[in-house]
């Protein structure tokens, strides 16, 4: 998990979607329209059966140099290095603190997903990802593959392609 691979991103890609109950109205964006803000993609007036499937783009939270679990922001810890970075991506030239990165190194990605309240499974494809990874849903790990490490020496690798389906219907655990 230490080297970034040939694809677009992430070293380490850790997702927690937030199933959240808007009592809002919305009105339904433009296909090309929808991108995550600041860490959030609100897909609260998307139409799936309508409108397809979405691409997970747009501004992730960036946390270069910390392999972070949902524990960590769950407790409140706080005090995590946070940066914005657009996905996709690599992160060769990105500039983290004075520091511009290359293609080796860790880091964790994070972005919320606010869904609309049809209660339908969703499906995850992972594609992109070309190196190490665990991926969290609402604090459940769902995915993992290849060895994910903080040394080169420790890290594995792996690469395949596969689509995660979710039920939205559990509870995140507490």
């Amino acid at each position: 998990m230490y080297r970034f691979g040939r694809g677009y991103l992430l070293l380490m890609l850790f997702m927690v979607i937030g199933l959240l109950v808007s009592g809002c109205t919305t009105t339904q964006p433009e296909k090309n329209e929808v991108r995550a803000l600041e860490g959030t993609l609100d897909l609260t007036g998307w139409d799936f059966e309508q409108m397809g499937p979405v691409e997970l783009n747009g501004d992730w939270e960036f946390y270069w140099g910390q392999l972070l679990t949902p524990g960590d922001f769950n407790e409140g810890q706080g005090g995590f290095d946070k940066h914005l970075f657009s996905v996709p991506q690599s992160w060769n030239g990105y500039r983290v603190n004075d520091q511009i990165l290359t293609g080796e190194g860790y880091a964790t990605f994070r972005l919320k997903v606010l869904l609309p309240e049809d209660e339908q499974s969703k499906s995850l494809g992972l594609s992109a990802i070309s190196t190490a990874h665990k991926l969290w849903v609402n604090g459940r790990l769902v995915s993992a593959q290849g060895e994910v490490a903080t040394q080169r020496e420790q890290s594995d690798p792996k690469y395949f392609p596969k689509i995660i389906h979710l039920s939205l219907k559990e509870t995140p655990p507490t």
